[in-house]
């Protein structure tokens, strides 16, 4: 083989390779933008942070994205008063007095436990948020058969 077709092939051979490698780094590329993609949009299904949750703003999944994260905090923090916790029903997303109280609390929880709050806010989380949302849940779930819910469509519980 001539010289000047030999360094040609060589030079072609190393091109194939580059494209080879080019198409698996784009490959991954598409891949990496496809998860960025999927977690952008189920953070901008999130509730703004630092915002009050109005649930009759809220899309579908806004409602699902919140109604998640409210279920985390009372599995992990309000299990631990079970006089409160005990008071909830599997259809207390659908008692609006209840998912405003339990958004309150929430909320108010989270700001007394950042890494902004002083020593007090807990205290005052315990001394007076919790025994609202004791009495908010008494009233809006203690009689639940003859309360409306929101929507005949959705029983949502909380252990689910």
């Amino acid at each position: 083989m001539d010289d000047d077709i030999l360094t040609r092939v060589l030079a072609l051979e190393a091109q194939v390779h580059t494209l080879d490698d080019l198409k698996t780094q784009v490959r991954g590329l598409i891949g990496t933008v496809a998860d960025l993609s999927t977690k952008l949009l189920a953070f901008m299904a999130r509730p703004a942070p630092g915002r009050n949750w109005v649930w009759h703003e809220f899309d579908d999944a806004q409602r699902a994205a919140a109604l998640a994260e409210l279920r985390d905090w009372m599995r992990t923090v309000l299990v631990r008063y079970p006089e409160v916790f005990g008071r909830l029903r599997t259809c207390w997303p659908e008692h609006s007095a209840a998912l405003d109280g339990l958004s309150a609390a929430y909320g108010s929880w989270v700001l007394a436990h950042s890494g902004k709050s002083n020593a007090e806010q807990p205290a005052h989380w315990l001394n007076h948020w919790l025994p609202a949302l004791d009495g908010q849940l008494r009233e809006s779930l203690g009689s639940c058969g003859l309360r409306r819910h929101i929507s005949d469509e959705v029983s949502l519980d909380v252990m689910g």
